[in-house]
């Protein structure tokens, strides 16, 4: 017998739980860490031992900025390093210096604005002086003012020494990034010593994450989801954690309501229509989207079929209408090409002795993001190849489907026959630049000096047979790894930063005997 109503002790009791599996806010040994977020988490703590300076961190709300400054700012305690705290998004208006000192430990609070900045630095040095490591964590920093920007600008340029006076780590969500890529951030920018955006987790992932947190809230195993709803909750949540939480904890409750301890696809479906179909964000996103376009032309397919046979009163052969399945391809080892349109059947316009139609072509940039299926991108993608700011639009692409954008100054002609590419004629010497997209299947989250990962090996392994690391293949950032990849960017026309970014990776991948992508 169904309940008749929703109750919490009669929910947990029936699907054998002890606590809500999709807590919104979890014990920290509830948390779960993909290898990328520990990997994070390794690398700007290390980084803060070091001193560098600062720091930013940037992902879409619900990805889990929060819970990995919580797992940053344990490790900084543990090292006993000085610690403040803020949330952006509670402190008052302009209120971040006021807020600071408190955090780091200044008593006098009725000192005017001047003498709170010269003794919160004098503070600051003190610490840094008696070899203490002094971090300042901000959590919603896209609420900060512009006086506020202004004030971390002067702070991340305290020195003691050779080393940053205080170590300053900034988080935020897709607007804070933004304003990064902004001009009037670019002096800020320019101090960044590291920036992390958190991607979203990918199918293998969420599988684990939905089984981790079932299993965490006291589940033997009896819950089950159906492959199918494992499908469509990666489709509709894109692999954000916020939202696979809020679909699954509701869904969790339909299959209560219907008594049984089997997640449906029809219960994910349901819920995502009922929580999110009137939010915002979702309509921006791109699956979102998709489902509105094909419900749309679906509809309007049946009425056009509905009139024609009533008007025409004719006899049709029934054709079953197929609904498409919404996938996001992240597997295109060989991208498509537009194919050309077929010649129309009318006789030509001299025999007809009316004027020939003019035909605009398709746009370039249209064309070439329909090859990767990612037409959807266009307006924000042409506006973005306008104004030469790529890295947001780029950004979004990557965390929605995986596909990377690659851009060279030169391209191999073995390259441009394997990819659909678009030629833009960029600076005032009108030179070439290509792009195209590429899904890469090993991605270096971090790199710096002692770092390690069966990443490393690979790229140790792609720089070796292009004879540009002759050492052992240990999985370990040297010095070594570092001046193959410099070497290597310098021989192919990239800016030899020493980072292994994408288009260094696809290059590296593509020119030798091995390959990241396959």
């Amino acid at each position: 017998m169904r309940p008749s109503k929703f109750n919490s002790g009669e929910y947990l009791s029936f699907m054998g739980l002890e606590t809500d599996p999709f807590d919104k806010s979890p014990a920290k040994e509830d948390i779960w860490l993909s290898d990328l977020t520990r990997a994070i988490i390794d690398d700007i703590a290390h980084c803060v031992f070091q001193s560098s300076g600062l720091m930013l961190l940037t992902g879409e709300t619900g990805s889990g900025k929060t819970l990995i400054l919580e797992h940053i700012a344990d490790r900084l305690f543990r090292g006993d390093a000085q610690i403040a705290a803020i949330d952006a998004a509670v402190f008052q208006v302009d209120g971040l210096l006021w807020a600071i000192g408190q955090e780091i430990g200044l008593t006098e609070t009725d000192l005017n604005v001047t003498r709170q900045m010269e003794s919160l630095e004098q503070l600051i040095l003190a610490v840094a002086g008696d070899g203490k490591v002094c971090a300042l964590i901000i959590d919603n920093a896209q609420h900060l003012s512009e006086g506020d920007f202004e004030l971390i600008d002067h702070l991340s340029g305290l020195k003691s020494g050779q080393n940053s006076g205080i170590q300053i780590i900034l988080s935020g969500n897709l607007e804070l990034a933004d304003r990064f890529h902004s001009r009037p951030f670019k002096p800020l920018k320019e101090r960044l010593h590291r920036w992390h955006e958190i991607k979203d987790l990918t199918a293998h992932e969420l599988a684990t994450y939905v089984r981790f947190r079932l299993t965490r809230a006291g589940d033997q195993g009896q819950i089950t989801v159906e492959k199918q709803a494992m499908t469509t909750l990666y489709k509709m949540s894109r692999g954000n954690i916020g939202r696979i939480n809020r679909i699954m904890d509701q869904a969790l409750h339909h299959a209560f309501m219907e008594q049984t301890l089997t997640v449906r696809k029809k219960f994910v479906e349901d819920v995502f229509i009922e929580t999110f179909s009137g939010e915002s964000e979702f309509k921006r996103n791109p699956v979102f989207l998709t489902v509105l376009v094909v419900l749309c032309a679906s509809l309007i397919g049946i009425a056009g079929i509905t009139l024609f046979r009533y008007q025409k009163g004719s006899q049709t052969t029934d054709t079953p209408l197929l609904t498409p399945d919404i996938v996001i391809s992240k597997s295109i080892p060989e991208p498509e090409k537009v194919p050309q349109a077929e010649p129309p059947d009318d006789p030509p316009a001299h025999q007809t002795g009316e004027p020939a139609p003019i035909i605009p072509p398709e746009d370039p940039v249209l064309s070439f993001l329909k090859a990767y299926h990612l037409q959807i991108y266009e307006p924000e993608f042409s506006k973005a190849l306008e104004s030469g700011q790529l890295e947001a639009i780029t950004r979004q692409i990557h965390s929605d489907t995986g596909l990377a954008l690659v851009s060279l100054q030169t391209m191999p002609e073995s390259i441009k026959k394997s990819f659909h590419m678009l030629a833009i004629n960029t600076g005032p010497s009108e030179e070439v630049r290509y792009h195209l997209f590429w899904e890469p299947d090993v991605i270096i989250p971090s790199y710096y000096k002692g770092y390690r990962g069966n990443e490393i090996k690979t790229l140790q392994g792609l720089l070796k047979e292009q004879q540009l690391y002759q050492h052992t293949i240990d999985g370990i950032v040297g010095d070594q790894s570092t001046r193959g990849l410099k070497q290597f960017q310098k021989l192919h026309g990239l800016d030899p930063t020493g980072q292994p970014d994408f288009s260094t990776l696809f290059l590296l991948s593509r020119l030798g005997t091995g390959s990241v992508d396959q």
